[in-house]
């Protein structure tokens, strides 16, 4: 049962805590339009809030992006502030979990989301890309070193 509610609710929910981290650099950066997408397949129901948008998808634990767009192009710092932000959430929700599991909480599911969440924050700051998609360290290093 604890392994079907990490899969089912933690893991969309860590997922879209690390794309609300996406968000704030989006607002940070006064993005015109914030599109977030939670997992694969078709549309299970669409939210929009303000200049945000929020689509959840049938498969929602296992994808998740987000999309910042400004009428103006993104500058180098704004693309490295927005993709920052997604990492450094989950690590902060990664280590807000860890408090918990050790002062007063101690669980199998809240050390999972330990692990779980800063794994994504270490795996999305490590520069890599694969087909079409990228990791929010690569978005990171082309914007330093190669916009």
């Amino acid at each position: 049962m604890s392994l079907f509610v990490f899969i089912v609710v933690m893991v969309p929910l860590s997922l879209f805590w690390h794309e609300l981290g996406h968000v704030i650099g989006g607002k940070l950066v006064r993005a015109t339009h914030i599109t977030v997408t939670l997992g694969l397949g078709k549309p299970l129901f669409r939210l929009n809030v303000g200049n945000m948008t929020f689509d959840v998808r049938r498969i929602f634990f296992v994808h998740s992006l987000t999309e910042t767009k400004k009428n103006d192009s993104l500058s180098r710092r704004e693309i490295v502030i927005v993709s920052m932000m997604g990492p450094l959430n989950s690590l902060v929700l990664g280590l807000c979990f860890y408090a918990v599991h050790q002062l007063a909480m101690p669980s199998f599911v809240i050390y999972l989301m330990f692990l779980f969440n800063i794994w994504i924050g270490i795996i999305n700051l490590l520069p890599f890309k694969w087909k079409s998609r990228h990791s929010d360290g690569y978005a990171i290093v082309k914007a330093l070193f190669f916009h």
